[in-house]
């Protein structure tokens, strides 16, 4: 007789079974823990599928909402100065103004940091880059299924659609948050459309974010007649208002609600110290 064989305990059945039957009923509670954010977002990829019919359908207003609207009016904004010609139009220093004139309403930095570079490069490159960088960001931090409601929710909102198919700078302003998430400075490219500022703050437990921040302080300076004019154009736009950006927040919603709802297994942005 092996005096050394283990004892068996009376016990051991019971502890392991009681294990296994709570591993068992974790994992039977599960799908119910996902299957309503599952049918939530089913029921949001009918939506953008009958939108994209009804846009599909209303494809003139659509092309020209491409070619005619927000990325057009900043690209010859870009030609002009590229050309020599002034930062703004003669028009938007001279006296009031409404939107419906298609002003020219970014601050000298995203004119010549963002629009001027851009006039450079093939067209596309103003929609691919940003909506690569926003979705790749998504899907770095691996959003539960409550965060993938979330993200589809705001791209469901109709002004996120129009921003977007517009070619509107605050997809940048957004894709800079996004890489925010992750490295923390370049949240600040959130004030390329200044309305947004607040999302800029995003990266400012970063020494980064604060080296960025007095690289735009630096420019500022440097800019200053340029700024002096962007002054007097927001003052003679008769639309401004604290809230005329507020239809581009649940854009820059997405990388946030990505970064929130993230997978365990991957690190928010740490301050640096």
């Amino acid at each position: 007789m092996n005096v050394l064989a283990p004892v068996p305990s009376r016990w051991a059945g019971t502890l392991g079974a009681g294990t296994d039957l709570k591993a068992d009923d974790r994992a039977a509670r599960a799908p119910g823990r996902t299957i309503v954010p599952v049918v939530l977002v089913g029921g949001l990829v009918l939506y953008f599928l009958a939108k994209a019919v009804a846009w599909a359908y209303d494809a003139p207003r659509v092309v020209d909402l491409i070619t005619k609207a927000d990325h057009d009016i900043y690209m010859r904004q870009a030609e002009r100065v590229l050309s020599g010609g002034p930062l703004y139009q003669a028009w938007q220093l001279a006296g009031p103004y409404a939107s419906a004139q298609l002003p020219e309403l970014y601050p000298p930095p995203t004119v010549y940091g963002l629009f001027v570079p851009l006039s450079l490069l093939p067209d596309p490159v103003w929609w691919i880059l940003p909506i690569a960088v926003i979705v790749s960001t998504a899907a770095y931090w691996r959003p539960s299924p409550w965060g993938w409601v979330g993200i589809m929710a705001c791209l469901a909102v109709p002004h996120t659609w129009t921003s977007i198919a517009a070619g509107n700078p605050a997809m940048w302003a957004a894709a800079g948050l996004a890489l925010g998430t992750r490295f923390g400075w370049p949240a600040i490219l959130a004030l390329l459309k200044p309305t947004l500022a607040p999302f800029a703050l995003v990266g400012s437990r970063t020494r980064g974010w604060w080296a960025a921040a007095a690289v735009l302080s630096v420019t500022t300076v440097v800019l200053l007649p340029a700024w002096l004019d962007y002054v007097t154009v927001v003052r003679n736009f008769g639309d401004s208002s604290l809230l005329y950006s507020v239809g581009n927040v649940p854009l820059m919603a997405i990388p946030l609600i990505a970064h929130i709802c993230r997978s365990g297994a991957k690190r928010p942005v740490q301050s640096e110290r």
